[in-house]
């Protein structure tokens, strides 16, 4: 149904466990996606996937080294075994309502992308997958887990060739998840927002400073004046809880 793709970086020090929980929980779905994972050449990924019979492909890199976001995009709509594919972070937590969500919305629009709001939480250990563990995590996010705001967007569920050529955007700094965004609407996409429905949990961990490969990807950005970012106010569609689907205001302009 759904192909997930995500660039890795080392499995080692704290990104070994959430990765690996990360990528686990993809695993549980059902019905199981096609998962993809770019970054060969990072500690431990290629050992990584193997272990578990996933395919893992190399990255383009860009200034400095860092991993490009446009190459997975463009490689995996190549390579994805699926119309519905799924550009997420290797450290987002998904349980089962996640399909439950996607699969609704394809079954409403042709061409769409849906985001779910991030719920950031502090996962220490290795998550064991025993029966349960879904509602433990969902009940570990209402006690101490907080939401990150409306412009953080780690998961772009989408049908459809929309996005055409990505700019040249530095993963793991801010800016392009806004760009990919702003594209869908610029394109007259339906933006839906399905937070109601679908769980995306983001592992806190070391956060990056602000720093001049971000001020990289803010040029490529290249914001008027005075304007925000596209985010999750921009949605032009609703997900409700019951599964049926609300217009927002913007969205009837």
């Amino acid at each position: 149904m759904i192909t997930l793709y995500t660039t890795v970086r080392g499995f080692t020090g704290e990104y070994d466990h959430i990765q690996r929980n990360a990528i686990g929980s993809w695993l549980q779905l059902e019905p199981a996606p096609e998962v993809i994972l770019f970054g060969d050449d990072e500690p431990g990924a290629q050992e990584f996937a193997a272990g578990i019979g996933l395919p893992i492909y190399p990255l383009k890199r860009g200034w400095k080294g860092i991993p490009l976001v446009n190459h997975p995009i463009h490689t995996a709509n190549g390579v994805a075994g699926n119309e519905i594919r799924c550009l997420i972070n290797a450290d987002i937590i998904l349980t089962r309502d996640f399909i439950l969500a996607i699969r609704t919305v394809a079954e409403r629009f042709d061409q769409f992308l849906a985001i779910p709001k991030r719920w950031d939480l502090k996962v220490s250990d290795r998550l064991d997958f025993s029966p349960g563990w879904q509602e433990e995590i969902r009940r570990e996010v209402d006690k101490r887990g907080w939401y990150k705001g409306p412009l953080a967007i780690d998961a772009f569920c989408y049908r459809g060739g929309f996005w055409g050529q990505v700019p040249d955007f530095l993963m793991g700094r801010s800016s392009w998840d806004n760009w990919l965004v702003g594209k869908a609407l610029k394109e007259r996409i339906p933006l839906v927002d399905v937070s109601d429905v679908a769980t995306c949990i983001h592992q806190e961990h070391h956060k990056r400073r602000q720093d001049e490969e971000t001020q990289h990807n803010q040029a490529i950005l290249n914001l008027e004046p005075g304007k925000r970012p596209a985010g999750f106010a921009r949605a032009t569609w609703h997900l409700c809880e019951d599964l049926t689907f609300e217009r927002t205001k913007r969205g009837k302009q």
